[in-house]
């Protein structure tokens, strides 16, 4: 597994609960993701990103790849308040941020803190978890001159 298709992943399992309040998930690793955490923002003033901030070394597979371990994952919520706010049946990003949390939430993924802070104007809430999952290869996007 690639380190985009583990966030992927994620983005997958959180997608449903998040869906509703219309609200897009965001693979970290994806290219352009500044523009398209610009368009979800445009849209509808909320978005989720998940994020893979710490890669430990731990080994070698069969082939001689370099074997990665994710030990902790973050799902940042984004949110423009006034464009979120202004819609019928939005979801606060705190409320988005505990949605992910709890539909994360499992043997192999644990809730360690939420923290909401402003940053540049936007409500910024990151859901940090406790994980290991083994990746093989970190890039797998590029980009063409």
């Amino acid at each position: 597994m690639t380190l985009l298709e583990y966030q992927q992943a994620v983005c997958d399992a959180v997608a449903p609960a998040l869906q509703p309040y219309g609200i897009e998930c965001l693979a970290e690793d994806a290219l352009d993701i500044d523009a398209s955490i610009a368009a979800a923002l445009a849209g509808v003033g909320c978005c989720a990103i998940v994020m893979t901030p710490e890669l430990s070394y731990a080994g070698s597979d069969e082939h001689g790849g370099l074997v990665w371990e994710i030990s902790s994952l973050i799902i940042a919520i984004r949110e423009q308040v006034a464009l979120n706010r202004s819609r019928p049946g939005a979801a606060t990003a705190i409320a988005a941020a505990l949605l992910a949390v709890a539909t994360l939430a499992s043997d192999t993924i644990t809730p360690l803190s939420i923290r909401q802070r402003e940053e540049g104007g936007e409500l910024l809430c990151e859901a940090t978890l406790q994980t290991s999952q083994y990746i093989t290869t970190i890039t797998t996007t590029t980009t063409e001159a």
